[in-house]
């Protein structure tokens, strides 16, 4: 799978399989928000083993406005208000089946929607671990109602999400451990420190996970941290 990098040049393009190349590319994706190459219609899909043949089921309307790109190797973004369908969970997999079902068409309406990344798994939130995904385009093609609410007993619920700051690092490891994230979150808040920049909670148990690409493998997948932000 090749990823075009707009900061790079235009006769050449980044390979997701080469170390030396990613790791150099990681950064410009990040930078110039170049996530839709990850939307491409086999591993943008939502759904077990699905391989979405046809635009009407992938939505990649871009959720964050850069607010600075350090130099430093991390963004400053808004994250745009979206509705968005969450669900708390302590299994990533179990987490993903149920916001799945949703989009699938389990629902109040019994209406799908495209399939929509990234995938935010927020930890610290009150209730535990919260997963998310925006709700975007209907499948059918209809515009201009609201989100059908989610059937009951299915653990599931509607809510706007986003209007908030956050900061956010690349991380290059496919699997988010917490190990890995205990690494990027402490350098994450480091250079936060030495610019002046204050995050929005003392805890820090609290941050969340954006992930783009296959959400049922480790293939093509991107991950990023975030921690909010206090501007």
């Amino acid at each position: 799978m090749k990823l075009s990098c707009r900061s790079c040049s235009s006769s050449s393009s980044c390979s997701s399989s080469s170390s030396s190349s990613s790791s150099s590319c990681h950064r410009h994706l990040t930078r110039h928000h170049t996530r839709r190459q990850f939307h491409g219609r086999r591993s943008v899909s939502v759904r077990s083993g699905a391989s979405s043949s046809s635009s009407s089921r992938v939505d990649d309307t871009a959720i964050f406005t850069l607010l600075r790109a350090s130099e430093k190797g991390y963004d400053l973004r808004l994250i745009d208000a979206h509705p968005a369908v969450q669900t708390t969970y302590t299994n990533r997999g179990d987490g993903i089946e149920k916001l799945a079902k949703y989009f699938d068409g389990v629902n109040a309406d019994g209406v799908q929607f495209a399939s929509t990344q990234p995938l935010f798994m927020w930890h610290g939130e009150e209730g535990g671990k919260v997963m998310r995904l925006r709700v975007g385009k209907r499948v059918d093609g209809e515009t201009g109602s609201l989100p059908p609410a989610p059937e009951p007993g299915s653990e599931l619920a509607l809510t706007v999400a986003g209007g908030n700051a956050v900061a956010v690092i690349v991380v290059k490891e496919q699997n988010v451990t917490p190990d890995v994230a205990k690494v990027y979150l402490s350098r994450l808040r480091e250079m936060l420190a030495e610019d002046g920049i204050k995050t929005k909670h003392a805890d820090e148990s609290r941050f969340g996970v954006c992930q783009y690409g296959e959400l049922y493998t480790m293939a093509e997948r991107l991950n990023e941290l975030l921690v909010e932000v206090a501007l």
